[in-house]
């Protein structure tokens, strides 16, 4: 699903600064969801929790009303991802897996590092709330 654009985002940043034929480039294949996402990566509101000892990884992408789990690549939680992207195919992806692998790329997310015991507790709590 964003395998094409892993490849647009390759040279997209210069010193952590748009390259502005890629911008242009995504943000007419994404419209407003690219922008949405790297305003949301520049507010820290992308965390990858790491599981121990099993390795689990988990990101968590901020929402306008609640946090998401996100499968990179693959998944979002969002109902947008769910209406838009899975039954009515009108769009590639939601912002939430764009802001993720901006996020990953881009090295711009805090690390959670927590026990496994700690994994259903923590999820709940993170995505079943209001921010």
């Amino acid at each position: 699903m964003l395998k094409i654009t892993k490849v647009a985002n390759k040279g997209l940043y210069m010193n952590n600064a748009f390259n502005s034929s890629n911008l242009d480039y995504l943000t007419k294949r994404y419209k407003k969801e690219y922008l949405k996402a790297w305003n949301l990566v520049n507010e820290r509101g992308v965390k990858k929790y790491i599981f121990v000892p099993s390795g689990v990884e988990r990101w968590i992408v901020k929402g306008r009303k609640k946090n998401y789990v996100v499968l990179p690549g693959i998944f979002c939680q969002c109902e947008d991802f769910y209406i838009s992207v899975v039954i009515k195919r009108k769009k590639q992806t939601c912002y939430h897996l764009l802001a993720q692998m901006i996020a990953e790329e881009t090295k711009k997310y805090e690390e959670i590092e927590l026990k496994d015991e700690c994994y259903s507790k923590v999820l709940c709590k993170l995505t079943c709330t209001l921010n």
